[in-house]
């Protein structure tokens, strides 16, 4: 309902923040918009069901059903319809793009870009996926469609400001190896 309400707190949309009790900073637009905050606060939850689970502190869904599920996470940003729709207690993450990041659970520190990014379930953590799901077990990763979530391979790589760039004296040639993985240190099987 419309209104003024205490504690900083703004809410729109059927039963939005309708559990709230100590809880400030919190905005709520959409059906069922951070259904389940009482006392977390500097939360932001736009659209149906964003954030309905949600008690925790300082997390931002924006998307029908982004971090829908999320309980305990704090510090999570989730931009797309699904984005993060399965975290649980997985914290400082960013999602940004439809069902990014959907089947994670509680990996930490992970940004994931572009639609179906970071989707794999097993993700750890300290991860960055632009255009890419993840591989099980992933920690320490950035991944930069390695695998197209679309399913059809990327054949093509730009990225600007490296041909003619200056480097100095220990630079290292880079290696590629059939994965597509990276390195300095070729490694004879």
């Amino acid at each position: 309902p419309d209104g003024c309400y205490p504690g900083l707190t703004t809410a729109e949309g059927c039963n939005a923040l309708s559990h709230l009790t100590s809880g400030a900073a919190n905005t709520g637009l959409g059906w069922y918009a951070l259904f389940g905050t009482s006392t977390g606060s500097s939360n932001t939850g736009v659209g149906a069901g964003a954030l309905v689970l949600n008690n925790s502190d300082s997390n931002t869904a924006v998307g029908t059903a982004a971090l829908l599920l999320n309980t305990a996470g704090t510090g999570n940003s989730a931009l797309g319809t699904s984005a993060m729709v399965n975290n649980d207690n997985g914290s400082n993450n960013t999602a940004v793009g439809s069902f990014a990041l959907q089947n994670n659970i509680n990996g930490s520190d992970i940004i994931a870009v572009g639609a179906e990014a970071g989707t794999n379930p097993d993700l750890i953590t300290n991860n960055v996926y632009i255009g890419d799901p993840g591989f099980a077990g992933d920690e320490n990763v950035i991944s930069i469609g390695g695998v197209a979530a679309s399913g059809t391979p990327y054949e093509l790589t730009f990225i600007g400001g490296i041909y003619n760039a200056d480097v100095t004296t220990d630079a290292l040639p880079v290696y590629i190896d059939g994965d597509g993985h990276l390195g300095t240190n070729p490694v004879v099987p």
